[in-house]
This record gives C-alpha cells, structure tokens and sequence, in this order.
C-alpha cells in the first residue's frame, strides 16, 4: 500500500503482479510480487539470489525487457528478437539480438526510426546485432546468460554515426560540437572517447544549461552518449543564485587556506595570466565597458584578505578605477621589450588587502596588431575559470562592438556560498564517517620522498620542464588508450608516474597529492558550472603497483586506486582545514610531508573559439610569482 495500485492500462498485468495479501485481514489488501529471489537465512536475514522473470534497472528506471522484445518483435523485418542488459567498460548497456529474413542487417538508424514513439528514449538499445540463431537452452528455452555473456563485436551498421533528430539531441549535439572541437561523431558515440574530460564536462554543463538542458556531472559519467543523456535529462531545475553583486565575509576554503598560511614572502604577487595576440586594434571604451561589466558578474574577482584574521575573506561590492591600463607603443621601436617590462609591473601590482586582484592591460602597437594581458591574483580564478571569464569577455565586447544589448548568462551559486557550505560540511556526520578512510591512509603513508626542508627552497631556484609529445600520441592517450582501459587521461599519466618511480627507486608504492577542479556535486541546489573562483582540491593518494607486471594491470590497479577516493578528494581538504575536531586535523598533518604534487589542467584547444580573435601571444608575460617567494 502507498506505493503503487495497479499497471496503468493494462490489466492483465496488474492481476499477475498485484495479489490479495495473506498476511492482512484488511479488505482489498494486496501484495505486489517484486519478481526478487531470495532465502531465508538461520539468521532470520534474507539473502538475494536474483530475479526470476527479466526486470532490470537501467539509466535510473525499472524496465521489462519483454516490453522492448514485444515492439521489436512486432516490426516486419523481424523474425525473432531478444534483448538482455550487459555491462560493458563498467557501463549498462541494453543490446538486441535479431534474426531476420531479410539478406543484410539493418542500421542503428534504421531501428531507430522504425521504433521512435513507441517506446521511450531510455528503453531505446544500444545497439542491435544480428545473430545467425537466437540460442536456446535443452529446455528450449531461450538462453538469455549465454547471450549476455556473448563478446560484444560492433558490425559496421552498428557502428555507423546516428544524427541527432529530437530537440535535445540537437542542442546537445551542437554543444559536443563545439566544445570537442570535432565534427564527424554521432549521438551513440562515448565522450570520454571522443577524449572529454571532467574540465571539459563543466562546460558542456554549462553550455546546455544556458540552452535550457539540466545536466548533472554525475550524467556525463553515468550516460556516456548523447542519446543516453538527452533521454535523461530534464528541463532546468531552479537553482536559487544571487543575480545581483555579492559581497559580505566568509572563511576561505581549503585551497584558499593553504596559501593564506603558507607566509609567503610576498602573498600579492602569486598569480594566474594570459597574453593575446590581436590582429586589429580594440576600442578602449569598449574594453573598459567589459570588464568592469565581467567585475560585476563575477563576484570572486572582488575577493579581498578580511584582516586581521588570515583565514578570512571578503567580496568587496566597490570596483576600483584602476582595474585597467592602457599602452600606445605604436611609434617605438622596441615594442617587445616594453611589452614584456610593462606585463612583469602589472604582474607586481595586485593587492590582496586593498584590490585591486584583477587586471587587463591592453598594448596598442599599430592599426592592425595588439596584446592584450588579463591578470588575476590565484586567490580568485582557476583553470576551470578562465574558460567561462574568456567566454564572457569575447560576447560582452562583441556585444558592445555591434552595439547590442550585453546579456551575460544568469549568474551561478556564488563562490561565497560555496565557501558557506563548505564549512557547514565540515562539521556533518557524513564527513566525519569519511574521516576513517583518510585515517587508514594515514597509517599507510609512505615517507620515501617525503618533502624535506631545503635552503633555498624560493622560486627563483626552481625549474620547468617541459615534454611535448607529437599529435599521434596525443590521440592515442585521449582517445585510443581510454577507449581500450575505459580510463580517463589522468589515470594513464599516473600509471606513468607510479612505474617510472618503481624504475627509479625499485619500490612499489608511492604517495603523492593529487590536484582536481574541486566543483564537486555534493550538494543540492548548488551550481558551480559557472562560477569564477578557486575551487581547486588537494589530497593524498598510495599508488601501488603491488604485484602487477605488464603496463595493463598496473593501469587496471591505478585506475581503482584513483576511482575509491570519496568524491575526488574534496573531503581531505576540508577536514584538515575547516573541522572543529583536534584530533582529526593531528591524524591528517601526517600528509604535510608528502613532496610530489600532480596536476591535471585539461585540454586547453577549446578555451578560444574558432572566430575567436584572440590568440596566444609568443612575448612573456612577466613571473606570475615573486621570485623571493618559498615554492
């Protein structure tokens, strides 16, 4: 009772299903049989065994599979066929079996459109493979375990690029268009083969909730297709998010906090930049209308130190005049090295105290040639960050160029929300249960390179080095080797990591701190696929080849590794530096000695557009960080 009366239309199934219940002397009482085996232990707990009729879940519903089997089955090309669910690179598929009359195998499309509207996106297969005979068992029974076991082998038909045809798809196809970079794919092909990522998931989120589309990060993980996600998908859910300017106080958050104590030489000077190349001249006006526009919109880019306390922040609501500056160098000679001078001062004048922590400076060198430099102090941006700052600078001055109406998209859960909810994750039950897995990490520390005290230890000492592998490998790492592991690309780097290690030092095991995007989502209504802030998680990881020999098993053990850390990590960081329990922060500062971070930034060939006008300038854009500062 209170769950479900009867199947709708159909009565038959709800006399099978919905019987009268034994064990109730009230009227009209009735049972549902769940279809669920299971025994009755001496324990008295009852154990699943399994299922005895072909029910299952897949993509989030309860499917019977007959009810795909009686539609498939009904078309006129069909002489027989079974659908069973498999799992596939850890991913639920729904595959068709057939036989047909017919000489040749029909395409994905075909099916397609031959069953659109009469069942629902979800219970639409993956793919439909012809077989010679549908096996049976001695009973005669078909033999649905044999076909589930059965090698999944794509047939050209089945692999064929299926065009989007519902609004949805459409618009998300668009979306993957644009943010891959890529054209020639179709809507059953899988994003991480296709070479996506986490980084470049925040943006398609992004882009389809600005077309009206809610999709979860969770989704992209889950359903890999865009058939599969625009069958899930709904319409945007109302996330509440301050539309005006933010401002107030707030506690930094671990990230932030990391910095804060770190007592560098000079804290105003640690920060993030881009130089562009222009190929035209930019109106100043227009350039100063949009960025104070962007100061407006993104509240992080206000973030002041709230002294005297050096773990709290503020978001100004003030935008300080001096945000910008402009350089004529088209009458000099040395305009490269003026550049360069010029960007190093900029880079010297942020002020995390007094602001401004945010600024643009554009170089005029003649009517058809400029630079352009944005820097931010770290305090406030992020890789992740710099993607929708960068979109929403090209729209707003284009907008301003063309003399139209500025309309940025609605503004996302603020960074100081984050920040809010954060410390009130802090001191949950759900994060302190996860507080044992952090502890048992601990005990298994490993000091062989721990991060020892050195003299010297300033930027100025330290060095880059920098590897670029050719186009080939780079396909094979994001798309090839992916498709084959069902990895993603930070998996095989640090399965790289881990055994070049073992070569070096003869160990096994290695702990490091592992860097990542840090939006996770963990919270109801709050959206971060927007917001310009610096999100960034740092924790710990063990990775341990153990008894593994070829490349192929240590990516399996690496990637599992990597895969059972909790919600990538954010529960590290926020237990170490926003819990009120002594104990737990003591349990943890074990992992301040570990000296080798790696970091992930993601696949930077889709920041700028393809009618962007910018490009990457080859000048220096001045040391990002004070050379006297500790690394």
């Amino acid at each position: 009772n209170g769950v479900a009366s009867h199947y709708l239309n159909d009565s038959y199934q709800t006399a099978q299903k919905f019987i009268p219940n034994p064990f109730s002397n009230e009227l009209g009482s009735k049972l549902y049989i769940t279809g669920d085996l299971v025994r009755l232990l001496s324990s008295d707990n009852i154990e699943y065994i399994g299922r005895n009729d072909h029910q299952i879940k897949i993509r989030g519903f309860r499917v019977e599979l007959t009810e795909i089997e009686n539609i498939i089955n009904s078309l006129n090309f069909i002489k027989e066929a079974v659908v069973v669910k498999v799992t596939d690179n850890n991913r639920d598929l729904l595959i068709c079996y057939y036989t047909t009359n017919l000489s040749d195998e029909k395409s994905y499309q075909e099916f397609t459109s031959a069953i659109k509207g009469k069942l629902p996106d979800f219970m639409i297969p993956n793919s439909f493979i012809l077989i010679e005979k549908i096996p049976v068992t001695l009973s005669g029974k078909i033999d649905r375990r044999k076909l589930e076991n059965k090698k999944l082998v794509q047939t050209n038909k089945s692999k064929e690029k299926v065009l989007p045809e519902t609004e949805r798809e459409i618009i998300l196809y668009q979306i993957w268009q644009d943010v891959l970079g890529k054209e020639n794919f179709g809507i059953t092909d899988n994003f991480f083969e296709l070479g996506g990522d986490s980084i470049i998931g925040i943006q398609i989120i992004s882009k389809a909730r600005q077309n009206g589309i809610n999709i979860k990060p969770v989704n992209l993980f889950q359903y890999q297709t865009i058939r599969e996600i625009a069958s899930i998908t709904s319409e945007n859910e109302i996330i509440i998010a301050e539309q005006g300017i933010v401002s107030g106080e707030f506690s930094a958050i671990p990230i932030q906090q990391i910095f804060l104590k770190s007592e560098l030489q000079n804290p105003n000077h640690w920060n993030q930049s881009l130089l562009f190349k222009i190929d035209q001249a930019l109106n100043i006006e227009f350039l100063k209308g949009t960025i104070k526009l962007l100061l407006k919109h993104h509240d992080a880019l206000r973030i002041r130190l709230n002294l005297p306390n050096k773990s709290n922040l503020k978001i100004t609501e003030q935008i300080e005049d001096n945000y910008f500056e402009y350089f004529d160098f088209e009458n000099i000679d040395n305009k490269i090295q003026e550049i360069e001078n010029n960007c190093l001062k900029i880079q010297k004048s942020l002020d995390i105290i007094n602001g401004p922590i945010f600024k643009v400076a554009y170089f005029k060198l003649s009517a058809n040639e400029s630079r352009l430099l944005l820097v931010s102090h770290h305090l406030a941006i992020d890789a992740v960050s710099w993607r929708f700052l960068l979109e929403d600078f090209q729209n707003v001055y284009s907008s301003f160029s063309l003399a139209k109406e500025t309309n940025l998209p609605p503004k996302t859960t603020s960074f100081k929300d984050w920040a809010i909810k954060l410390e009130e994750y802090a001191q949950s039950k759900e994060l302190q249960n996860e507080f044992s897995y952090w502890k048992n990490l601990a005990l298994d520390f490993d000091y062989s390179l721990e991060n020892k005290k050195i003299n010297n230890n300033q930027e100025s000492n330290s060095e880059n080095i920098n590897i670029t592998f050719s186009n080939d490998i780079t396909k094979n790492l994001i798309e090839i080797v992916n498709k084959k592991f069902n990895t993603k690309l930070p998996e095989i780097l640090l399965t790289a990591v881990i055994r070049s290690y073992s070569v070096w030092k003869g160990k096994r095991k290695l702990t490091i701190f592992l860097e990542s995007h840090g939006r996770e989502n963990i919270f109801e209504n709050i959206d971060l696929s927007r917001t310009v802030g610096w999100f960034t998680t740092i924790y710990p990881i063990i990775l341990d080849l153990k008894k593994s020999i070829n490349v192929e098993e240590s990516i399996v053990l690496i990637k599992d590794q990597i895969r059972a850390i909790p919600n990538e990590g954010l529960g590290f960081g926020v237990l170490s530096y926003l819990s009120n329990n002594d104990e737990i922060i003591n349990v943890l500062k074990v992992f301040d000695n570990v000296g080798i971070t790696f970091n992930y930034l993601g696949q930077f060939d889709n920041v700028l557009t393809k009618d962007s006008i910018f490009s990457i300038a080859e000048e220096s854009k001045g040391e990002e960080r004070d050379l006297d500062n500790q690394r």
